[in-house]
C-alpha cells in the first residue's frame, strides 16, 4: 500500500503525528475497556472512571460533565466507534486537564476512580469489613482487571500501529 508523501525535513513532525494518533487511540480504547469490564449496581462504579493529562484526576464524586447520565444508571454504555481509528470511546466520559483529540507523546495519561469502593472491586485489596475478607463483585469481575487490561492494551497498541500503518495514512 502507498504511504502518504512526506517532504524532505517533515519526517520528525510526520512520526510525530503518527505517534500522537496511536495515542489517542490508546487512550480511547483504555477508557472504554475499563467501563465496560466494571461490574454495575447503581452504575456509579462504572460512570465515576475519569481521563487526567499529566496528574491524576482529583474530581469530586458529585462532579458530572454535561454528557454523563444523570441518577441511577444499570445499563451497559453506549459504545462508539471513532472515526479516526479503530478504537472505541464510551458515551459517558470524563476529562480533567484533558482533551479528547489533543493527545500528545510525552505527556502521561491516567484513568482513576475516586469511588471509595473501586479499590476493592477493581484489584480486591483493601476490602471492607462489611465484605468478610472476601472479594465480591457482580458479574463476575476478576481482582486486577485494570492490570489485565493495561497488558492487553500492549498488544492492542502493536496491533493498532500495524493497522495504521498498512492504512496507507501514516
Amino acid at each position: 500500500m502507498k504511504g502518504p508523501t512526506i517532504k524532505l525535513g517533515d519526517e520528525g513532525a510526520h512520526c510525530e503525528d503518527s505517534f500522537n494518533a496511536l495515542l489517542h487511540a490508546v487512550v480511547l480504547e483504555s477508557d472504554a475497556r475499563l467501563k465496560l469490564a466494571t461490574p454495575v449496581d447503581t452504575g456509579r462504579l462504572r460512570n465515576a472512571w475519569t481521563i487526567g493529562q499529566n496528574s491524576a484526576p482529583k474530581h469530586g464524586d458529585g462532579v458530572k460533565t454535561k454528557n454523563m447520565p444523570k441518577g441511577r444508571s444499570t445499563t451497559k454504555p453506549v459504545v462508539i466507534a471513532d472515526s479516526a481509528t479503530q478504537a472505541v470511546r464510551t458515551e459517558s466520559q470524563r476529562y480533567e486537564g484533558y482533551t479528547r483529540g489533543n493527545e500528545k507523546v510525552g505527556n502521561n495519561y491516567i484513568i482513576a476512580n475516586n469511588m471509595e469502593y473501586a479499590e476493592p472491586v477493581a484489584f480486591g485489596t483493601n476490602l471492607p469489613r462489611s465484605w468478610g475478607g472476601t472479594y465480591r463483585s457482580k458479574q463476575n469481575a476478576v481482582p486486577g482487571y485494570p492490570e489485565l487490561i493495561a497488558k492487553g492494551m500492549e498488544k492492542w497498541a502493536q496491533a493498532e500501529w500495524s493497522r495504521m500503518a498498512n492504512s496507507g495514512k501514516y
